[in-house]
């Protein structure tokens, strides 16, 4: 029996290989790795050149301008609204972007510096010029590696239709939901709990236990 009151702490969100190891046509199921973490696959992959993963296809909201990936909530809620592939162009982005900014949080985001400078050249430029605005927005607050300085700071919840600071709330890929700050993967039970020990097996936070609570 494993002792109680052991560290049992786990991110499964940064469990991701670099590489998926699939065979023909399974890059359309979570049983890939890339696919799992809302990831395209790259040319290393063990995947064949008809990959039918829809994360291929993420230039569709985040443009070209870099490769970005789809953050763990937004990859579960593409899964969920989309056909997949490059049917990813049946997601309406006027839709999507006006969802973001009628969010509870939004008023709060206006004290940014990054989001006021968005909202400025936005509110500036022709509608013919805006699709690569709204991109930089979706790079913002739905990708997981953007460059972008604004993105490592926020995310937009599609659990709880709203944004929230990444110091404040996550999203596990494992339990496939957002959870606040206080709570924590336990790798024993393999599911989120919340205090300082996992009610189920005794195990503790990682966090709780150097006194972060």
């Amino acid at each position: 029996m494993a002792m109680r009151g052991k560290i049992t702490e786990k991110d499964p969100n940064f469990e991701k290989p670099e590489l998926c190891k699939c065979g023909s046509g399974s890059c359309k199921s979570r049983s890939c790795s890339c696919y799992k973490y809302g990831s395209g696959c790259s040319p290393s992959c063990g995947c064949t050149g008809s990959c039918a993963n829809m994360f291929n296809h993420l230039v569709y909201f985040f443009g070209d301008k870099e490769k970005c990936d789809a953050n763990p909530c937004f990859a579960k809620w593409l899964i969920k609204n989309s056909n997949g592939g490059s049917a990813l162009k049946s997601v309406d982005r006027d839709n999507l972007q006006e969802r973001i900014l009628k969010c509870d949080s939004n008023e709060e985001l206006l004290d940014d510096d990054d989001f006021k400078k968005w909202q400025k050249a936005w509110k500036k430029l022709p509608a013919d010029q805006k699709l690569a605005q709204s991109q930089k927005l979706f790079r913002m607050l739905l990708s997981s590696n953007s460059d972008d300085a604004f993105a490592s700071l926020y995310f937009f919840s599609f659990c709880r239709n709203d944004v929230f600071n990444n110091d404040n709330a996550w999203h596990c890929v494992t339990c496939q939901t957002c959870q606040e700050w206080r709570e924590w993967h336990c790798g024993r039970c393999d599911k989120c709990v919340s205090g300082l020990t996992c009610k189920g097996c005794g195990g503790k936070s990682e966090a709780g236990a150097s006194g972060f609570f």
